[in-house]
């Protein structure tokens, strides 16, 4: 008999393209397994709750799940719940996945004995415009994201995966996913499987297109949402971060420190000036390195856009770490006035 993988995606308002998405799904070429799709909806209210439930009634192997709580742990964790099968897909709903994606995945996971493999992740632009192809450039380049983000890690054992099959009871033993982490949950749940002793994997034998941001707005809000779940993982699991999640952090600081330098230096003069000029002279490094990785764009692309990359992978560093040194600050904040409240309520 053969094994069943189990899908679970979270939608929330996908009327646009869920339809797409469930019959690319639908359509893998499986040969060594069999599939279902458990589609978990946020509260929808644009329609997809009754296009979900056509899906579904067109299809038997499509089920459909609400989640009250509308968050994506608590989608992940409904889905562990309810999914019939040993194998456990975690996908996206705005990704598109080769038609060997599952296959491939499942038949990797078995020969490197893995608890998790997933494939390659291929960026890819949102819209034909060119906000969305800086966002996309910003979020495929090294520079940008790091060598060992999702995007750009290469074939081999990871500490992190993404869009991944697993081995459900693997999942289940490690507690389900942390219904507290909003963010970074898939980051949480593998930290929790390596430290378990389970090994994953990143295929480059099938992939799946990864769809970036539309815009620079929600670029920078992606930075920004990041970030401060970074800080949260950090006081949490720390575990579960890798030095590239601390990078723009320590950026954010090198940052603000230039900032206060070169104002004294303005108002006061003097020693000062060079002073400040060294305490600046990073943030010419950043540029400058920025610089390079759009003229390594501009080469790969030939769009003259590339260009205008600079600021933008500065800005989109410090509000990446500016937004994880405010979190962690605001979170160490609630830690030390909790305390304080129990013992007040206490005495009364």
């Amino acid at each position: 008999m053969k094994p069943l993988i189990s899908v679970v995606m979270p939608i929330y308002n996908e009327a646009a393209h869920l339809r797409d998405v469930v019959a690319s799904l639908l359509a893998q070429q499986l040969v060594s397994a069999d599939l279902e799709v458990l589609l978990i909806d946020g509260m929808s209210n644009d329609g997809s709750h009754d296009i979900a439930n056509a899906l579904a009634k067109a299809d038997a192997r499509v089920r459909v799940f609400q989640n009250a709580q509308r968050t994506t742990p608590y989608a992940f964790n409904i889905g562990l719940r309810e999914a019939r099968g040993s194998y456990v897909a975690i996908l996206g709903a705005h990704s598109q996945y080769a038609p060997d994606y599952l296959e491939v995945c499942l038949n990797e996971l078995f020969r490197n004995k893995a608890v998790g493999c997933s494939g390659r992740v291929i960026p890819r632009v949102s819209a034909d415009t060119l906000q969305a192809h800086l966002a996309l450039w910003v979020l495929s380049h090294p520079f940008g994201v790091s060598g060992s983000s999702f995007r750009t890690q290469p074939e081999g054992f990871a500490d992190t995966i993404p869009y991944a099959v697993f081995v459900k009871q693997a999942l289940l033993e490690a507690g389900g996913y942390d219904v507290k982490m909003t963010r970074n949950q898939d980051n949480d749940m593998n930290h929790k499987l390596v430290k378990a002793g389970g090994k994953l994997y990143l295929t480059w034998k099938t992939h799946c297109y990864y769809f970036t941001r539309r815009d620079l707005k929600g670029v920078m809000r992606y930075a920004q949402g990041n970030g401060s779940w970074c800080a949260v993982s950090f006081l949490t699991r720390p575990g579960s971060l890798g030095l590239r999640h601390y990078i723009p952090a320590v950026f954010a600081l090198i940052v603000l420190n230039a900032i206060v330098w070169l104002v004294l230096a303005a108002m006061l003069g003097g020693w000062l000036v060079p002073a400040a000029l060294v305490m600046a002279a990073p943030l010419v490094v950043h540029l400058l390195a920025g610089s390079l990785a759009s003229l390594q764009m501009l080469m790969k692309t030939k769009h003259v856009a590339a260009l205008l990359l600079p600021p933008i992978f500065f800005a989109f560093h410090f509000t990446y770490g500016f937004s994880f040194l405010t979190r962690l600050l605001d979170e160490l904040r609630g830690k030390q006035e909790q305390p304080s409240a129990v013992v007040q309520s206490g005495r009364t």
